[in-house]
């Protein structure tokens, strides 16, 4: 099972190729309202972990996930604030 943090730029990533797929880099990038580079920069790195893949076409790059056994770790934004009104 591969930990990803929950509120990162990953977990937008991959929870948006989980619902949209088949999906291009362009698409993506429009979608997470991104700057190329940042986003080929994170796909790179899920490369590398061997998360996902791009299938390069001669007009296109789709972005194709390798796995899916993730588990998104850590407290998300609406839980922390939640815990602050509690304790607070």
């Amino acid at each position: 099972m591969i930990e990803i943090k929950r509120d990162s730029l990953d977990e937008r990533i991959l929870k948006t190729l989980m619902e949209c797929y088949p999906i291009t880099v362009a698409e993506l990038q429009k979608e997470l309202n991104l700057s190329k580079n940042i986003l080929l920069r994170r796909i790179r790195s899920l490369q590398r972990r061997g998360i996902l893949t791009l299938d390069v076409l001669p007009d296109k790059s789709f972005i194709r996930l390798l796995r899916t056994d993730f588990h998104f770790v850590g407290t998300n934004v609406m839980q922390r604030r939640a815990l602050k009104r509690k304790h607070g």
